[in-house]
């Protein structure tokens, strides 16, 4: 059972992180692992609140001579919960994978998508490889100032957030949309919670005197840079057995095999290959 949990698990994962343009996103939920506002925090180098000016996408050079989308997203007004540095201004710079670029598109599954205007509450990473909001989108949080004047929080989705559950929980109105919120037991059996009764969102100023002991007491991370920051991805070629290496930097004659290998054996179902003449090839 477990086994069959761990497969569909990174049959998902995988579904999430190469999602192509226009597909719609899978249960966000069931691929990554759930993460209070503890974990959120200890994870953070920094935490921020601000609002996007602008987003700009353009192409660079990826790994193994590959070309990659990338956009650029200007956040303006910054305040900074957590993780401020001696340099750090109103005016914050965030690299995030994917965008648009003419007729091409990328996009990370269960990731936020930032447009101007809107203001964001980010958890980020010290440095990330795949995304650099904690947990891919459990760290982001847009606030909307609504009809009646408040600033509410909305998770990434745009769905409200009703408030702070046991174990530092975000709760999602009209449950149970956050799966991450929902206990596992130990033989895969998903435990679902009642609904959350339809709510209007928390506002930020009661979300942010929840949030700020937590920061307050969370882990310290020493960096001297903003946080968010893209590592660089490094291929590393891995020989397969009983391929023999290429000089040329090719995968080699996948029939030729070092000694201890087991021998070239056609697969099942594969006709005969025909003998060969004379010492010849067939």
């Amino acid at each position: 059972m477990r086994r069959a949990c761990r497969r569909v698990w990174r049959a998902a994962l995988y579904a999430a992180l190469f999602l192509p343009s226009g597909t719609a996103p899978p249960a966000c939920g069931s691929t990554v692992a759930p993460m209070d506002l503890q974990t959120l925090a200890d994870l953070a180098g920094q935490v921020i609140v601000g609002r996007v000016a602008s987003v700009r996408a353009y192409e660079s050079a990826g790994a193994a001579g590959t070309t990659e989308i990338e956009s650029e997203v200007t956040l303006t007004e910054v305040e900074y919960l957590k993780g401020a540095l001696p340099d750090s201004g109103p005016t914050f710079s965030l690299r995030v994978p994917g965008g648009a670029v003419g007729a091409r598109k990328a996009q990370i599954g269960c990731t936020p998508r930032f447009a101007p205007g809107e203001r964001w509450l980010l958890f980020l990473l010290p440095t990330y490889k795949t995304f650099p909001v904690v947990g891919l989108y459990q760290g982001a949080f847009r606030l909307e100032r609504e009809a009646d004047g408040v600033e509410r929080v909305r998770n990434y989705r745009g769905a409200p957030l009703v408030g702070v559950g046991d174990g530092h929980m975000p709760m999602v109105a009209g449950g149970p949309e956050p799966r991450w919120s929902q206990p596992i037991g130990a033989e895969g059996v998903e435990v679902v919670p009642p609904p959350v009764a339809a709510a209007p969102a928390i506002s930020w100023v009661d979300f942010r005197a929840r949030l700020e002991p937590i920061l307050r007491n969370s882990k310290t991370h020493r960096f001297r840079s903003p946080a968010g920051r893209r590592e660089p991805v490094v291929l590393t070629p891995v020989p397969l057995p009983g391929v023999a290496p290429d000089p040329a930097g090719g995968r080699g004659d996948a029939r030729e095999s070092r000694p201890g290998t087991a021998p070239d054996v056609a697969p099942p179902g594969a006709r005969p290959r025909p003998a060969a003449r004379n010492g010849g090839e067939p």
